[in-house]
């Protein structure tokens, strides 16, 4: 057992962040009241993106926003709009901050980060930034709508 214990905490040591990570960490920190009413400002703007029914948008209320997760119908709409988006230069992702440990059942967590798209979401993130990422959703949804990529059921809310 305590070499068991003794492996954990040299673990643990090897970890720790250095000194130059925390004097940043700290002087991070003093803005961060800052950072989280941008963040929460953004997140608001995604919040009122006209999305036709197709997307389904995280609730509102009290967060820190460390990533605004959009959930979309299937996997092949999910891979679309990624694609549209990266060719107009606007990064986003699976929101691969939720994967856990392959051991531990997390029902519904495939089909979440298979159905679902991290739009860019950071502090320095400026207004019209925020503006191209919206109207590019919007040029997506349009041709969705149009072209229908994949049969869309109604948001049913039932990942968020």
């Amino acid at each position: 057992r305590d070499h068991a214990l003794s492996r954990a905490l040299r673990a643990c040591r090897s970890q720790l962040p250095g000194a130059a990570a925390l004097a940043l960490g700290a002087g991070q920190l003093q803005r961060l009241p800052e950072v989280l009413t941008r963040r929460e400002a953004v997140a608001r703007r995604y919040g009122a993106m006209r999305h036709r029914g197709v997307l389904r948008l995280p609730p509102g209320g009290e967060r820190s926003w460390e990533g605004y997760v959009v959930g979309l119908p299937d996997r092949v709409s999910r891979d679309a709009m990624r694609d549209f988006l990266r060719a107009g230069g606007i990064a986003c992702a699976s929101p691969m901050w939720f994967r856990s440990d392959p051991l531990t059942p997390r029902p519904g967590l495939s089909r979440f980060l298979e159905t679902s798209l991290a739009l860019p979401l950071h502090a320095a993130l400026g207004d019209a930034e925020v503006k191209r990422v919206i109207n590019r959703v919007h040029r997506w949804l349009q041709r969705y709508s149009v072209e229908g990529i994949a049969k869309h059921p109604q948001a049913n809310g039932d990942i968020f």
